[in-house]
């Protein structure tokens, strides 16, 4: 297995876009990393800078403490899956699987049982035969993967593979690319710009913006404890309020709210996410208001409630749905307070 260490790494193409600029990151050995971020944020520039297919600007990129910048493609290893599927439309599901495999001159009984074996690992036996027009979007993208994982990478990076597929697929292909990195171990850079996908299948998720490396945490920690008001932004956050933190005090325009005492004092922007708004009173933290919107997204409402002069976002089960014009109580617990760098004037 790889380790993988970007060191200040930086592109810049001969027009003066800067697609990377100072991007330092270690990727574990055995990691599955969602590269997260909006289109045109650098996300595929990485990967093929990665792979050998782009020449950094500047910086270092190293597999298992070696500097890489020297190989080809085919000595790094580390096979790119992109969004279309890319297989050659002449040749069988077998031939294109085996492709690589040829070119490093295996013996062909070597080549059938790797072939074999692949096809297996993503549920396509019996498919060999078939030529790609042939196939649903769903199983050429499953070829492609099948096509990566039998040159035994060091690295797989897969370039936003589920974009093009519905989202039944989506969510199927989605679990067994978690599966098969789990089952062969190869660390693995999953680029999207899908937010819940990210949290689904990755390990970590990179959250990459105008080129450049915002926050990188588990997917649990990225969502609620953001690293700024860029970040919660982009992840969906919309409750956002000045406040002045003092111990385990928050003042805000809604009153004073308990908080975590070990988040730092002073002055800054508060937010909490929609879906840790509580119905209900509590012992801290209960709010009184009026539903002013409400919005039915299947498994959860979405409500906007005015507490005052304030508009707080909800997302609640849809078990108990409140009406436009009711009051409702709501809380918040403390541990789900966030209090993110800024002045006032920044919300």
């Amino acid at each position: 297995m790889t380790e993988l260490t970007l060191s200040n790494l930086g592109k810049q193409y001969p027009n003066g876009v800067r697609a990377l600029d100072g991007f330092t990151l270690r990727v574990a050995s055995g990691e599955l990393l969602a590269v997260l971020g909006p289109s045109g944020g650098g996300k595929t520039t990485l990967l093929r800078l990665i792979a050998g297919l782009l020449t950094p600007t500047r910086g270092d990129i190293a597999f298992n403490g070696q500097s890489v910048l020297a190989l080809p493609p085919p000595r790094r290893k580390a096979v790119m899956v992109f969004q279309e599927h890319q297989l050659f439309p002449f040749m069988s599901v077998a031939e294109n699987i085996a492709f690589g495999l040829q070119l490093q001159k295996l013996d062909r009984q070597t080549i059938a049982r790797k072939t074999a074996q692949a096809l297996e690992m993503v549920r396509l036996e019996g498919y060999q035969t078939r030529m790609p027009d042939q196939l649903s979007g769903g199983e050429r993208q499953r070829v492609a993967l099948a096509r990566a994982l039998v040159l035994n990478p060091n690295l797989l990076l897969l370039d936003e593979p589920l974009n093009s597929l519905d989202a039944e697929l989506r969510a199927e292909l989605r679990e067994m690319i978690f599966a098969l990195q789990r089952e062969t171990g190869v660390t693995t850079l999953f680029v999207t710009h899908d937010q819940a996908e990210a949290a689904a299948i990755a390990d970590r998720i990179a959250l990459v913006m105008e080129g450049r490396l915002k926050q990188v945490d588990r997917p649990r920690l990225m969502f609620e404890r953001p690293a700024d008001l860029q970040v919660a932004r982009f992840l969906g956050g919309v409750n956002f309020f000045p406040a002045q933190k003092q111990a385990d005090r928050l003042h805000t325009p809604l009153g004073i709210l308990l908080v975590d005492p070990a988040l730092p004092n002073g002055e800054g922007v508060a937010t909490v996410r929609p879906e840790a708004v509580q119905p209900g009173q509590s012992d801290c933290n209960t709010l009184q208001g009026f539903v002013e919107e409400v919005r039915y997204q299947g498994s959860v409402v979405s409500y906007v409630v005015r507490v005052g002069q304030t508009v707080l976002h909800a997302a609640w089960p849809p078990h108990r749905v409140f009406s436009p014009g009711e009051p409702v109580s709501l809380h918040i617990p403390p541990q789900k307070i966030w209090l993110l760098p800024g002045r006032q004037a920044a919300v």
